[in-house]
């Protein structure tokens, strides 16, 4: 079997653009679906005071998506961000093996741990 596609493909995003969203009101919550984003989100609401969610390991694009959607479901129903990250972080449950971490940097991914969703920010 393949390991090939099964991860989110790198997307280049500058920093201008995120924070422009961020402080314009147009992206009020930011969310960063993909391998081990919760800097990413972390750094956002540093700098701009939104409220971010990140993820805390390697992910499957698939299951990306999916926490997107259940995450972004909830806060329409105005649950909180913190409530919403649980519910979002259920969608992961694939959990990384050796042969996935082996030539990633240290702190990026966890063996045998999914991926959990974290929001930062306002609660």
């Amino acid at each position: 079997m393949s390991d090939k596609g099964k991860f989110s493909p790198n997307l280049a995003v500058s920093g201008s653009t995120i924070g422009n969203a961020a402080n314009d009101g147009s992206a009020p919550v930011l969310m960063f679906a993909g391998c081990t984003s919760l800097m990413c989100a972390s750094s956002a609401t540093r700098i701009s005071g939104a409220i971010a969610f990140g993820t805390t390991n390697l992910s499957l694009a698939s299951q990306d998506g999916e926490s997107v959607v259940a995450t972004m479901g909830a806060l329409a129903k105005g649950v909180t961000p913190f409530a919403a990250a649980l519910l979002g972080s259920k969608a992961f449950t694939w959990m990384p093996e050796p042969k996935d971490c082996a030539e990633l940097a240290a702190g990026y991914c966890t063996v045998g741990t999914p991926a959990t969703l974290v929001s930062t920010g306002a609660q």
